[in-house]
């Protein structure tokens, strides 16, 4: 039977590594291009959108978030402001450790508690398999797509087993 852990930490810990993965590439690509990563990490689809850092930031807070939620330790979310890019690889390093760090048992002994959940300036409470489900899980993978698109629009050469791999790594016939 599939537990509420198995739906949430280890899929938020492969989004994670997966964001890691893409920044490294693009980090790379605008080594090899001449591109300061001070501006690629300041790149936004639109004026009005949130830049990469800003998406990276809240894939990690939204990631503790969860942690403290679904499993108790009250976990600081990193500061909202724009990043180095090595700023955002130690804040993706940390959130991967500190999932790393949580226990199945703590998790699944929570499944039918009711949890807070804010999107935006919206209140809401939900039990914490809703929360993770329909809540965590849902924005972590928005973010990390905005990542990967913001990267691709700059010219990264990014694919979809770039943002696939984490999620196939374990099936047999990938790569």
């Amino acid at each position: 039977m599939t537990s509420l852990y198995d739906v949430s930490i280890p899929v938020l810990a492969k989004i994670m590594r997966t964001m890691s993965a893409i920044l490294k590439k693009g980090e790379t690509w605008a080594k090899e291009n001449n591109i300061s990563t001070t501006d690629l990490m300041d790149s936004r689809l639109y004026e009005d959108m949130l830049s990469l850092s800003d998406n990276v930031v809240i894939s990690a807070s939204t990631c503790k978030k969860a942690i403290q939620r679904l499993s108790g330790p009250e976990l600081p979310g990193p500061e909202f402001k724009e990043k180095t890019i090595e700023e955002l690889h130690a804040i993706i390093d940390e959130t991967l450790k500190q999932l790393g760090e949580v226990k199945k048992s703590d998790v699944d002994s929570k499944k039918a508690e009711i949890v807070p959940c804010s999107f935006g300036r919206l209140e809401m409470k939900a039990t914490a398999i809703n929360y993770a489900q329909g809540y965590v899980i849902p924005t972590a993978f928005f973010h990390l797509n905005m990542i990967y698109a913001i990267l691709r629009s700059k010219g990264v050469p990014l694919g979809k087993k770039d943002a696939m791999n984490e999620f196939l790594v374990d099936f047999e016939g990938w790569h």
